[in-house]
């Protein structure tokens, strides 16, 4: 392998020996550079088949994890819940259950119930668009 601008260094080098050192070790690397070059846009390639296919696998609407952590209790419950139960039921603060609930509802995912009692919040429970978006996207 010739490397172009070495040459010019070398002959200013007086001492042959340490000159054809020098030549062997730039050449060397200049082979580790290329290979090194190589496995970079390689890998580079890798990452854009991998994103691909991660974006296949995610949800195409723009409903959160902790969404759709709420939408799957629904159905393994199989009936009415209220915010407290799913909260309860995931650890999930009660105002961000709320939030999800009213991001679900304008999704379609869910949808009220009638009150219990006049006390009581009113329950919710999933709609046939939730359970076909859990399955979907595998989540059931």
């Amino acid at each position: 392998m010739k490397v172009p601008w070495l040459t010019p260094i070398l002959g200013a080098i007086s001492d042959g020996k340490i000159a054809a050192m020098l030549e062997k070790q730039v050449v060397h690397l200049e082979r580790e550079k290329d290979e090194a070059l190589l496995n970079l846009k390689n890998a580079e390639a890798k990452i854009g088949d991998l994103e691909s296919q991660l974006k296949k696998l995610t949800p195409k609407s723009d409903i959160a994890v902790e969404a759709t952590q709420v939408l799957q209790r629904f159905s393994e419950h199989g009936c009415e819940l209220s915010a407290d139960q799913i909260g309860g039921i995931t650890g999930i603060k009660i105002g961000k259950v709320i939030h999800h609930f009213g991001s679900l509802r304008s999704l379609g995912f869910i949808r009220q119930s009638r009150a219990r009692s006049s006390d009581s919040e009113p329950p919710f429970r999933i709609t046939p668009k939730g359970s076909s978006f859990l399955v979907e996207h595998g989540m059931l």
